[in-house]
């Protein structure tokens, strides 16, 4: 547990992860999308290629998206500034996830809480695993084990096919059925998650802890969220925003290299 925040940590040892999708992936992606959305095409999914692997040493990542609870410690703290839509959001009965957040935001909290934010490579692992699958517990979809815009989302992006009784955000944790091989919750739908990386294509060749670009206008986001389908909450997915962008679908979690202290 982190001091700081009371966040429960879950250890991602020492591995090799076979990072991006192949073609029959993005397939998939695409059927899986175009069953929601009639505006669907696979190039949405190209940026997720080629297929590359990676090594990368062990880290901590916290157990759940950071909570809006937690957030207020921060700002508490004065190290944090406001999230720009938590004045209407519960704050901790039960915990709902800090959402509206930058991504400079993101970074200032993790570096207050004694961490930072992981890097793409050390997200997708920790969601995916040496298993490389689609979703955190495997590779078939299963609507029950996250929040996603199914039937109660009201979106153009709408699964009639299922009804999970969340129409926003669904309080941290709430689908320990879907957790990663780690132990990492939330690492599909809920809400997407800031990373440290600028956004960029990938580099084939095989490499050790990635940084990605050295700069850029986007930062990466992943693991979808209850706007999106169950395409964009694959563990492959990715896509990128300018830092200042915030949404009320978009929040985060941190990663410390080093074992909290208690």
């Amino acid at each position: 547990m982190r001091p700081s925040d009371d966040m429960v940590l879950v250890y991602v040892p020492t591995g090799e992860l076979t990072m991006g999708s192949s073609d029959e992936d993005i397939r998939y992606a695409y059927e899986q999308c175009a069953g929601a959305w009639e505006n669907c095409n696979d190039r949405r999914y190209y940026n997720e290629q080629p297929k590359h692997t990676v090594k990368l040493d062990g880290f901590w990542i916290d157990r759940t998206e950071i909570s809006n609870e937690q957030y207020g410690r921060c700002m508490d703290a004065e190290a944090c500034s406001e999230a720009l839509c938590m004045a209407g959001l519960q704050f901790d009965d039960p915990p709902q996830p800090v959402v509206c957040v930058t991504w400079q935001q993101a970074a200032e909290y993790c570096q207050w809480a004694g961490g930072r934010l992981p890097t793409e490579a050390e997200w997708e692992y920790a969601a995916r695993g040496l298993e490389n699958r689609r979703y955190p517990w495997g590779n078939n979809f299963v609507g029950a084990w996250l929040n996603y815009c199914d039937s109660t989302c009201r979106r153009p992006r709408t699964d009639v096919s299922w009804n999970d009784g969340q129409y926003y955000t669904a309080p941290v944790g709430s689908y320990p059925d879907g957790a990663s091989w780690c132990g990492a919750l939330d690492m599909a739908g809920n809400v997407s998650e800031w990373v440290t990386d600028w956004f960029g294509s990938y580099d084939p060749a095989a490499r050790s802890n990635p940084q990605g670009p050295s700069s850029g206008f986007t930062k990466v986001i992943r693991g979808g969220s209850w706007f999106l389908t169950r395409a964009e909450v694959r563990g492959t997915w990715r896509t990128g925003y300018p830092p200042s962008t915030w949404f009320d679908d978009i929040g985060f979690r941190c990663v410390m290299t080093q074992s909290p202290e208690v």
